[in-house]
C-alpha cells in the first residue's frame, strides 16, 4: 500500500510550486554563495595585501626608543695618597633618553624591486589559481545542473512507460474478465507494471540526490526545491582550430605554468642581486640625559641629529648564495619544462573532448531518428497487440525499445552539453 501510495505522489506530482532554476541562474547563485569560491576570492584578496611595497623593504624604517635607568650604589675607596679608608660612599646615577631613527636600504642589488615584481608576479599567480579552482566549482556545478535536468527528463521517460503498462495491464485484466485473455499474460504484465514502477521510485530518488547535491554547490539549504529549464541543442559548430588557439592563450593552467615560470625567473635575479653590496643609510633625532653623583660632572643633556651610512658585502658565505643561485636555475628549468607539459595536457585534452563532442552530436541525431521509429513502431504494435495479432511478450518488446532509446537519447543530449562546456573551459571561456 505505501509503495502504490509513493507511485501515485510521483505520477501526480507535488502540487506546491518549485522554483525553476536556469543554468545562468545557477551558476551565478555558485559565484555568490559556494563556499569553495569564497575561499578562493579570499586567497586573492590574501595576496593583493601582501604584493606592496612595504613588504619589498622598499619603504624606510621609523623607530621611537626610550629608555630610562636609576641606579644607586654605597662605595668603600682608598686612596694611595691617603691611608686611611672611606667607607659607605652614596653614590646615584641617572640616565634617560628618546630618539626618532629611520633607516633605508639605499641599494641592495635591486634585490628589493625584483622582490616587489615577484609579489606582483604571486599576486597575480592567485589570480590564475583562483581562476583554476573556480572553473572547476563551475564545472562541478554544470555537471550537477545536467544531472538534474537529465533525471528529470528520465523520470518522465518512465513515468510514460509506467503509464503504457499500467494500460495494458488494465486491459488484459478486463479481457480476462470477459474470458478472451489468459493468466499467464496478465502475469507478465504485472512483472512489467511493477518494473516500470520500480524504475519510477528510482529515478525519483535519484533525481531528489542530485538535487540535493547541486544545491550543496549552491552554497544553499540542502532540501531547496526546485525544477531545471530544459534547453534545445543548438547546431552551432565548434571550430576545433579557433579554440585550439584560444586555449593556447587564455587557458588557466597554461597561465598558471607561464605566470610560475615568470616567479622563478625572478627569483634567479634575486639570488643574483645577493652577490652585490648593500649600502644603507639611516638618521637619529634624540635627546639624552645623565645624572650622577658625586661626580666631576653632575649632569650631561645633549639634543641632535645624527646620519650615517653603512655597506655591506659579503665576500664569502661558505657558498650559500652559489647553491641558491644554482637551485633557482633548476627551478625555472623546471617550470619550463612544466609550461611545455601544461600545453601538451590542454592540447591532448581539448582533442579529446572535441572528438567526443563530434560523437556524441552523432549518436543525438542517430538517436533521433530511431526515436521516430521506436514511437510508429510502439504505435503500430499497440494496434497490433489491442487486435490480438502479436503476443505480449512482442508488445513489451516494442515497450522497451521506444524506452531504450529516449534513454539513450537522453544521455546523449546531456553529454554533449557537458563536453560544450568542458571545451569553453578549455578555451578560457568558461568565466566571462
Amino acid at each position: 500500500m505505501k509503495i502504490l501510495i509513493r507511485i501515485l505522489f510521483v505520477l501526480v506530482g507535488f502540487n506546491g510550486i518549485a522554483q525553476e532554476l536556469s543554468l545562468e541562474q545557477a551558476i551565478t547563485i555558485a559565484l555568490q554563495s559556494n563556499h569553495n569560491i569564497q575561499v578562493q576570492k579570499n586567497q586573492i584578496e590574501i595576496a593583493k595585501n601582501n604584493s606592496t611595497i612595504g613588504n619589498a623593504n622598499l619603504l624606510p624604517k621609523v623607530d621611537i626608543n626610550g629608555n630610562y635607568s636609576v641606579s644607586q650604589s654605597t662605595t668603600d675607596i682608598q686612596f694611595v695618597t691617603d691611608p686611611a679608608p672611606q667607607k659607605g660612599l652614596e653614590s646615584e646615577s641617572k640616565s634617560s633618553g628618546l630618539s626618532a631613527n629611520l633607516s633605508y636600504t639605499l641599494f641592495d642589488g635591486l634585490g628589493n624591486i625584483r622582490t616587489y615584481q615577484k609579489l606582483q608576479e604571486q599576486e597575480e599567480l592567485a589570480e590564475v589559481q583562483t581562476r583554476l579552482n573556480i572553473e572547476s566549482t563551475l564545472m562541478q556545478v554544470i555537471n550537477g545542473y545536467f544531472e538534474v535536468l537529465r533525471n528529470q527528463t528520465q523520470l518522465e521517460i518512465f513515468k510514460n512507460t509506467l503509464a503504457i503498462s499500467k494500460d495494458r495491464l488494465a486491459r488484459l485484466e478486463g479481457s480476462y474478465q470477459y474470458g478472451s485473455g489468459n493468466k499467464i499474460d496478465i502475469l507478465n504484465a504485472q512483472v512489467d507494471f511493477n518494473t516500470d514502477s520500480a524504475n519510477v521510485l528510482n529515478t525519483q530518488q535519484a533525481l531528489e540526490n542530485s538535487k540535493f547535491n547541486l544545491n550543496y554547490l549552491l552554497g544553499r539549504e540542502i532540501e531547496t526545491d526546485f525544477t531545471v529549464v530544459n534547453f534545445a541543442l543548438t547546431e552551432d559548430a565548434v571550430n576545433y582550430e579557433s579554440v585550439k588557439s584560444k586555449a593556447l592563450s587564455n587557458n588557466a593552467n597554461i597561465l598558471l605554468s607561464q605566470t610560475n615560470l615568470s616567479v622563478s625567473e625572478l627569483d634567479k635575479k634575486i639570488n643574483q642581486s645577493k652577490y652585490m653590496p648593500i649600502v644603507a643609510g639611516s638618521l637619529k633625532y634624540g635627546y639624552s640625559s645623565s645624572e650622577s653623583s658625586p661626580s666631576v660632572v653632575l649632569s650631561n643633556k645633549s639634543l641632535g641629529l645624527t646620519g650615517a651610512l653603512t655597506l655591506t658585502w659579503n665576500l664569502f658565505d661558505g657558498n650559500k648564495k652559489r647553491t641558491a643561485l644554482q637551485n633557482a636555475k633548476i627551478s625555472m628549468d623546471n617550470n619550463e619544462l612544466l609550461r611545455q607539459q601544461a600545453v601538451l595536457s590542454i592540447d591532448k585534452e581539448l582533442a579529446n573532448y572535441y572528438g567526443l563532442y563530434e560523437n556524441n552530436k552523432a549518436l543525438v541525431n542517430l538517436e533521433t531518428q530511431n526515436l521516430e521509429v521506436a514511437k510508429l513502431n510502439l504505435q503500430r504494435s499497440k494496434d497490433l497487440f489491442q487486435q490480438g495479432q502479436i503476443t505480449n511478450v512482442e508488445f513489451r518488446q516494442a515497450q522497451l525499445n521506444l524506452l531504450n532509446t529516449e534513454s539513450r537519447l537522453n544521455n546523449a543530449i546531456y553529454a554533449t552539453k557537458i563536453t560544450e562546456y568542458e571545451i569553453k573551459r578549455l578555451a578560457g571561456e568558461l568565466i566571462q
